[in-house]
C-alpha cells in the first residue's frame, strides 16, 4: 500500500499489521528479507536457545525499527516512551517500510502413557530417542517439543516397552491420531498453544495356520 502526504501532515503512528501463523514484531526502514531468514535458521526443533538468539537478532536491527512518521522523518518509540527521531530518518521524499514477521510457534507434549504396566520404557535410550526429534523430558512421563508453523515435523517412531508395540499418538480431546514417523504441521496455529498426544500402544498379534498333510486337526485347536 503507498499514499502521499505532505511534511505538515498530522503524525502518523503505525498500527501492527496481520498474517496467517505469524506473529508481526514491527516495521523497519531496511530490508527485513534478511532479517526473517536468520529468525527461521535458529527456529528448529530442539534449540533451547532460540529465544535468546532471536532476540540477539532483533537487537542487531533495533535501529531500523519504525513506530511514528512525523514532517517526513521516521520516529521509534524511545526507551523513556518519548518519540525521537531515526539515525537513518528520512526527511522528504518516499517512505519505504518492511515488515518484519516471526512464524508462530507451539509445543506438542508427548505423554508416553506408560500407565502402571509392569514393563516400562527404558529411561536413557527413550530419552535419546526423544531428544533426536527435539523432544525434551519434562521429567514425569512426557517430552515436550517446541515447533513452529508452517514447518514439516514427524511424529517419534522406534519405541517398544516388552510385549507392546507403539501404534499410534492420540489427541484424547479430538480422539484424532497419528501414526508414528507420519509427518505433520499445523497442529496449531495460535502463538504460544499447545497440544497433548498421548502414545497408544497395543500388544503384537499374530495368526495360527496348520499343514495336516492328508489329516485331520483338532476342532480344540485354536484357528
Amino acid at each position: 500500500n503507498s499514499g502521499a502526504y505532505n511534511v505538515n501532515s498530522d503524525k502518523i503512528v503505525l498500527k501492527d499489521s496481520s498474517k496467517n501463523y505469524s506473529k508481526f514484531i514491527g516495521w523497519y526502514s531496511c530490508d527485513t528479507t534478511t532479517v526473517m531468514e536468520q529468525l527461521n535458521k535458529v527456529d528448529y526443533a530442539g534449540n533451547e536457545n532460540r529465544d535468546a538468539e532471536k532476540q540477539k537478532i532483533l537487537d542487531d536491527v533495533e535501529k531500523y525499527k519504525v513506530t511514528s512518521i512525523y514532517g517526513g522523518e521516521l520516529e521509534a518509540a524511545g526507551r523513556d516512551g518519548s518519540d525521537q527521531g531515526l539515525e537513518n530518518g528520512l526527511k522528504i521524499g518516499d517512505i519505504k517500510l518492511y515488515a518484519l514477521w516471526d512464524d508462530n510457534d507451539y509445543e506438542v507434549i508427548f505423554d508416553l502413557n506408560e500407565g502402571d504396566r509392569r514393563n516400562k520404557l527404558e529411561p536413557d535410550s527413550t530419552k535419546t530417542l526423544m531428544e533426536s526429534y527435539g523432544a525434551i523430558d519434562n521429567g514425569n512421563g512426557t517430552y515436550s517439543l517446541r515447533i513452529v508453523t508452517n514447518k514439516n515435523y514427524k511424529m517419534p517412531a522406534g519405541l517398544s516397552v516388552a510385549g507392546y508395540n507403539l501404534s499410534t499418538w492420540k489427541n484424547m480431546a479430538d480422539n484424532r491420531t497419528y501414526g508414528p514417523n507420519s509427518s505433520f504441521n499445523n497442529l496449531l496455529t495460535e502463538d504460544g498453544s499447545s497440544i497433548t498426544l498421548t502414545a497408544q500402544w497395543s500388544q503384537p498379534r499374530y495368526s495360527i495356520r496348520y499343514n495336516m498333510n492328508g489329516g485331520n486337526n483338532d476342532r480344540s485347536n485354536p484357528t
